[in-house]
């Protein structure tokens, strides 16, 4: 399992939302994390079901976004 979690930060991020992005596909998980980052929100990504479901239980965020055809592992 290949582990794919960054933070995008910036000064202001006191009152920032936390998402989590869950997404197998790289080039969808590029794109939602771009449109959700340029929102002003601070992402958690993961690129399966197993690493989503730590990442929550790590990083408790304020929303997650997830694919609905999602593999456990």
């Amino acid at each position: 399992m290949s582990t794919v979690s960054e933070q995008v930060n910036t000064p202001e991020t006191g009152d920032r939302k936390k998402v989590l992005i869950i997404e197998d596909s790289l080039v969808l998980r590029m794109t939602i994390t771009k449109f959700v980052a340029d929102l002003g929100r601070d992402i958690v990504e993961a690129t399966d079901g197993q690493e989503g479901l730590l990442a929550a239980q790590e990083n408790r965020p304020d929303r997650i976004i997830c694919d609905i055809n999602m593999p456990i592992w």
